[in-house]
């Protein structure tokens, strides 16, 4: 439809009587529920993208990270994919995407497409919740943290690291531990 000027507009409409603007409105209430369903159908497909993504780096990260701590003196032998955490009543306290143990420490790695710092400040919240949890079990091990991405801006790195937590990037078809600042220290919480 071609785009009208005010006076057009009102000389078109001098033509038209009541049922002529009801079913007009009706097919245009009909046509805006077309589109709202066809909306949500593209967000739904596009949310299954994005799973199916975080599914795949989740893959790749947990596949690879066994042995990237081993130069930090953390040689794990246990490994949980998608590990959540309950209270008594069966509520959800936490979900780890990977959760590395040994019998000193015990690592939990969140895993990213993109990493961003509003992941970061999820992950810092779900370790108190988790040392808060080990702590009520009487599990007394050191709780360690890391953020593993796909995509990592160097600003980015560079918070997780200031609030003591390793990165993983993913460097051509291998994932690596991001180069620390040589005073880099990981944080324990306790």
């Amino acid at each position: 439809m071609e785009q009208m000027t005010v006076q057009q507009a009102a000389e078109w409409g001098k033509n038209l009587d009541f049922p002529q603007v009801w079913t007009a409105i009706m097919q245009n209430s009909a046509n805006i529920d077309r589109l709202t369903e066809e909306v949500r159908a593209v967000h739904q497909h596009v949310g299954g993208v994005g799973n199916t993504l975080g599914g795949i780096m989740e893959d790749m990260f947990a596949s690879k990270i066994w042995d990237k701590f081993n130069a930090f003196g953390y040689t794990f032998t246990k490994a949980a994919r998608d590990l959540i955490l309950r209270d008594e009543k069966w509520n959800k306290i936490a979900e780890v995407d990977a959760f590395l143990e040994n019998g000193d420490f015990v690592m939990a790695v969140e895993v990213k497409a993109r990493l961003e710092v509003s992941d970061i400040n999820e992950h810092l919240a779900r370790l108190n919740k988790i040392r808060v949890y080990m702590n009520e079990h009487g599990d007394k091990r050191k709780l360690l943290g890391a953020m593993a991405g796909g995509y990592v801006i160097d600003s980015v790195k560079e918070y997780a690291e200031k609030n003591g937590l390793y990165v993983l990037v993913q460097e051509g078809d291998s994932v690596i531990v991001a180069e620390n600042p040589k005073e880099f220290k990981g944080k324990i919480w306790q």
